[in-house]
């Protein structure tokens, strides 16, 4: 059994980590930080490779989940689990194995487990089988449970001390470079030299699944905005948001960067958001123009038809454009909207003061096309709303459009806003 010790610098990190599928969420024993297919991060639709069974009820593994005591980890036969124990160990649950974390100490069925430690640990922690219990020191190990409950256990670093779980035989100790095999009502067999090419190739198969496991965000730039997404899967992260970046140096639909960054580790199934080009235009110069030429020069220009608002300009010609936002020259968006402002000769409505009280409750917008003017306002007021902005376009006098619609029921006192006349051709 372990010893929680505060001194273990992983006892905060994973005190954070969310529990599933429990009403009171202390502390869980251990956390899973990759669910792999062999020798790749899982995609979202794959991680049922890796299964978390609790209190029965079966849940598809997610990196970043939280194991508590007595939860099983079974792994599918091309799935890998890679889990990290509070007590300072990770553990590798090879394809075909079924397993329980108790205190945290794991208990095996049957499969394949790499054990690597994280740090010097001096607690003792055990994996059981059903006949052979190993006592592990600060190590890195393997331990194989097979369907007719053989345990072949190797040490690559540290020692691994074997005990019959039904007495029998005198404990046997494995260091570093020593491998053997338990089979069931037998004492240990004798120690074995372990292969230098076994224990290379348990070394890299540690590098390769830590790095499947916990990957690095892939450079995109350069490529087109439809390899985001299997790029990303393929390195098991999850595309995250799309955000439209103006730049005159690289085409519309061209991926310019990554939130986090190229080349940054993180955890299996993060989101990783992509930066991507958008279609770049510029504002040309439109004041002083009238208003269908403003329409004609922004359409040839890629921009959509624009907002418009007028402003009293006496000594101006109705309908030129006085004023544009964004300004002329400005780099924008495809997607940018121009607002242009129009002069007009009618000056703004001075403000009257209404000393009536407000009146309360809902009322019904009236429709205002073909009023003038004058009449819309007083129709409004007659209805109990206020006249909003007035927006008077380059030909005639009438009222062509309103906000909110006619009919719609709106508090009472709400601004009405209308459009007069419309653009001359």
């Amino acid at each position: 059994m372990i010893e929680l010790s505060p001194r273990c610098p992983m006892v905060a990190f994973l005190a954070a980590v969310a529990c599933f599928g429990v009403s009171a969420c202390s502390t869980p024993f251990a956390r899973l930080d990759g669910v792999l297919v062999d020798t790749r991060p899982a995609l979202p639709g794959e991680l049922g490779r890796v299964q978390i069974i609790r209190e029965g009820k079966p849940r598809d593994g997610s990196p970043g989940m939280g194991i508590a005591k007595g939860d099983t980890v079974r792994t599918a036969v091309d799935g890998v689990a890679v889990v990290t124990l509070q007590a300072g160990y990770e553990v590798i649950f090879e394809p075909g194995t079924d397993a329980t974390i108790e205190n945290p100490s794991i208990f095996m069925r049957i499969g394949k487990l790499i054990v690597k430690a994280l740090k010097a640990v001096k607690e003792a922690f055990t994996v059981n089988s059903q006949f052979v219990s190993a006592g592990v020191e600060g190590t890195v190990f393997v331990y194989e449970v097979t369907r007719e409950q053989t345990t072949h256990v190797a040490v690559l670093e540290g020692r691994v001390t074997v005990r019959s779980k039904a007495g029998g035989w005198d404990s046997v100790t494995y260091v570093a470079g020593e491998t053997g095999t338990i089979r069931a009502g037998t004492a240990p067999s004798r120690m074995q030299p372990l292969d230098p090419a076994a224990a290379r190739s348990v070394q890299q198969r540690i590098r390769d699944v830590e790095n499947a496991a916990r990957p690095e965000v892939p450079d995109l730039r350069g490529q087109r905005e439809s390899a985001a997404r299997p790029a990303l899967e393929a390195r098991g992260f999850v595309l995250g948001f799309v955000n439209r970046v103006v730049t005159k140096d690289v085409p519309a639909g061209i991926i310019v960067g990554t939130r986090p960054a190229a080349g940054t580790a993180s955890r299996s199934g993060a989101r990783v958001s992509v930066d991507v080009a958008d279609s770049t235009l510029v504002v040309p110069n439109l004041l002083g123009r009238p208003t269908f030429e403003a329409f004609r020069v922004l359409a040839a220009a890629g921009f959509r038809s624009p907002d418009t608002t007028s402003q009293y300009q006496p000594n101006a010609r109705i309908g030129t454009v006085v004023g544009v936002a964004p300004s002329d020259g400005s780099l924008v968006s495809s997607s940018t909207r121009v607002v242009l402002t129009l002069a007009r000769n009618t000056p703004d409505p001075r403000p009257t003061t209404d000393t009536t009280r407000t009146p309360t409750g809902t009322c019904t917008v009236p429709s205002l096309r073909g009023m003038s003017e004058a009449v819309a306002t007083r129709t409004l007021r007659g209805a109990n709303l206020q006249v909003g902005r007035v927006t008077h376009l380059e030909v005639g006098t009438t009222v062509t459009q309103q906000k909110p619609a006619a009919g719609s029921r709106v508090r009472c006192g709400t601004p009405v806003e209308f459009v007069i006349g419309s653009i001359g051709n």
